[in-house]
């Protein structure tokens, strides 16, 4: 009876870590199981994720060679006393490959009823690159209190409609997949390109005056700032100075009639 018992305790214990790998598998999450912190099965997703051609390669090793001591002591003070408690745990980490390179992760423990622990992971290295592709984006839009533009190898690939009407376009249609130069005239397309550009390669920032240009021929003073930021793509805010420099015409036709009063008094 116990024998049969038993092999219905081991049956029971393989269909659930089956279930757990069917999960996996499902959702593209690489699969170990840990008996004594040692893998003892490895799929292979995991073993691509953390840099190993075959799983083999980890079965027999301990956990701790996929971290840097660093993070392998963050998760053994903050994981393993919730897994004991809980059964289960989940958080980010930090992989490492054997060619030292380094990776974020998703990763989830749990305890299954042998005892032992079935760990889950996730690269997270294309969704850590969005979201910080979004941040700076959204910094550039949080610091820029007008027209923003992003090129890419000199096109637009986003324009607000602020930088659209400031330019005198319809429709950000008019701009997406276009060069930047038919916004300036050709004089001022070879100064950015003599004055603006060898400071975006050196410093990867540049901010100046510029004469943009309209379809209708029109011209208009800005305040232009180029930013570029770590994907290789360039941030463009871009300020209409027109009430600015009339403000400044205007206050300096009333400084120029009190001094010609003051003369005309003496």
């Amino acid at each position: 009876a116990r024998g049969v018992g038993a092999e219905r305790g081991r049956r029971g214990r393989e269909r659930e870590l089956e279930s757990f790998r069917r999960a996996a598998g499902a959702s593209s999450d690489g699969v170990a199981v840990l008996d004594d912190e040692e893998d003892v099965d490895v799929d292979e997703t995991h073993a691509e994720v953390y840099g190993y051609d075959r799983p083999d390669d980890l079965v027999g090793t301990t956990w701790r060679q996929l971290y840097d001591d660093d993070e392998a002591d963050r998760i053994e003070s903050e994981a393993f006393p919730v897994l004991a408690s809980d059964g289960h745990w989940c958080g980010v980490a930090t992989g490492q490959r054997p060619d030292g390179s380094t990776f974020p992760t998703e990763l989830s423990l749990a305890t299954v009823g042998d005892g032992r622990t079935v760990c889950t992971v996730r690269d997270n290295t294309e969704r850590v690159d969005r979201e910080r592709e979004l941040e700076s984006f959204q910094r550039a839009l949080d610091e820029a209190a007008d027209g923003v533009a992003i090129l890419d190898g000199g096109e637009y690939t986003y324009v607000d409609q602020t930088h659209v009407d400031m330019y005198g376009f319809d429709s950000t249609d008019q701009l997406l997949g276009d060069t930047w130069r038919k916004l300036y005239d050709d004089d001022e397309v070879a100064r950015l390109e003599a004055e603006a550009f060898p400071a975006l390669e050196s410093e990867g920032y540049w901010r100046g005056k510029v004469t943009g240009s309209r379809p209708d021929g029109s011209t208009f003073p800005a305040e232009l700032s180029l930013t570029i930021v770590d994907d290789g793509r360039l941030v463009c805010t871009v300020r209409d100075e027109t009430e600015r420099r009339e403000r400044e015409r205007e206050l300096e036709l009333k400084e120029q009639a009190m001094d010609e009063a003051t003369v005309g008094i003496q």
